[in-house]
């Protein structure tokens, strides 16, 4: 054999082993590349989605968040202003009815779901239970009998002012 034939020998199959290396690692070391080239543009393009979309949504999820809390804390200042305004008038009238027991629960519910706890819950709530409940019925009656108290009065008041109108010694002016 010649030297020819003896280097082809060694030389085609050490030639192609390295060809077969060299595309086999450009494929497998290729890919990886490739995958983490993938990976990092798909994280810069979920921080620019990120930055794009969601953190002006937070900051709008925020000043609502900020609007709704001070929406509930003029609503729980109102409601207090409502039970107080309902429990005097109850307190003045002497006596409770039905609208105003069933206004004054669902003022109250509402009042505590929205955090308040203060004097109302404490004092007021409990002193307007306190008071007589009057139903629908005993309220006309009532009602009826004060009218006509008042009747009465205002009759008598107009007997006084008469006769004192006609009294001989009533000290006109210019008299």
């Amino acid at each position: 054999m010649e030297i020819y034939n003896i280097l082809c020998l060694v030389g085609i199959p050490t030639l192609s082993t390295l060809v077969v290396t060299y595309c086999f690692n450009k494929i497998v070391h290729g890919t990886e590349s490739a995958k983490r080239k993938k990976a990092t543009e798909d994280k810069a393009n979920l921080k620019e989605l990120f930055d794009e979309f969601i953190t002006p949504m937070n900051e709008t999820l925020n000043e609502v968040s900020d609007n709704i809390k001070l929406v509930a804390s003029g609503t729980l200042a109102s409601l207090r202003n409502d039970l107080l305004e309902c429990f005097y008038s109850c307190k003045e009238k002497g006596y409770r009815n039905q609208d105003d027991t069933k206004a004054f629960k669902e003022m109250f519910d509402a009042y505590i779901s929205l955090g308040g706890n203060d004097i109302i819950e404490n004092d007021i709530e409990p002193a307007f239970h306190s008071l007589s409940f009057l139903t629908p019925e005993e309220e006309a009656a009532k009602l009826h009998a004060s009218m006509t108290a008042e009747d009465k009065f205002k009759k008598r008041w107009e007997k006084a002012v008469n006769r004192a109108e006609t009294c001989p010694y009533n000290n006109k002016k210019g008299e």
